[in-house]
């Protein structure tokens, strides 16, 4: 029953995490891939896609609505401030690896819609650090995977259980997140 649901849904529970700051959801779905459920090369393509069409909507967010957006939203206004000294400094470098900054995925590509960057120039660095950024978290989970089969032999006695165990878990760590992140931010306004 978990492998059929798994099989039907889960590329496009992938997709949709992808689309967000969606480092645990890479790793799980890489594991899921080691035991089987997932064929890798598909994790990799469909996250690579909610990746790339994830930072293209906030680039062009920030190219067509840019000052709009940030009017209504204070929170935005304040990172958007933080990440120019960045980009001021390290334009090239962020551009590629921007991804890796966990908690400015979204408005990095924001400021760079903000900018006079060519929007062909964002989308081919894009799909370049989109593409290093989906290896490197979906094969994490596909070897840890394999760490943890040669760990235990039965593995597939408990797979049910782990992978309930592991989305239970990322749900646990994304509430704990959310909530320090709205205290944090009450504390400043």
């Amino acid at each position: 029953m978990l492998e059929y649901f798994i099989v039907k849904y889960g590329y496009f529970a992938l997709f949709a995490g992808s689309l967000l700051e969606g480092e645990l959801v890479l790793i799980v779905a890489g594991f899921l891939a080691h035991l089987g459920l997932f064929n890798w090369p598909w994790v990799v393509a469909v996250a690579l896609v909610g990746t790339i069409v994830s930072d293209q909507f906030y680039f062009y967010l920030g190219r067509k609505r840019g000052r709009q957006f940030l009017e209504k939203r204070p929170k935005w206004q304040l990172r958007l401030e933080k990440t120019q000294t960045l980009l001021d400094k390290h334009q090239n470098l962020i551009l590629v690896g921007f991804r890796f900054l966990y908690q400015f995925r979204a408005i990095i590509p924001f400021a760079f819609g903000l900018s006079p960057m060519r929007t062909e120039k964002f989308l081919i660095w894009n799909i370049a650090g989109a593409l290093a950024w989906t290896v490197l978290w979906t094969g994490g989970g596909y070897f840890f995977g394999n760490t943890l089969a040669a760990l235990f032999t039965d593995f597939k006695r408990f797979q049910t259980e782990a992978v309930y165990g592991i989305i239970i878990l990322a749900l646990l760590i994304w509430l704990i997140y959310f909530l320090w992140k709205k205290l944090k931010f009450k504390k400043h306004v």
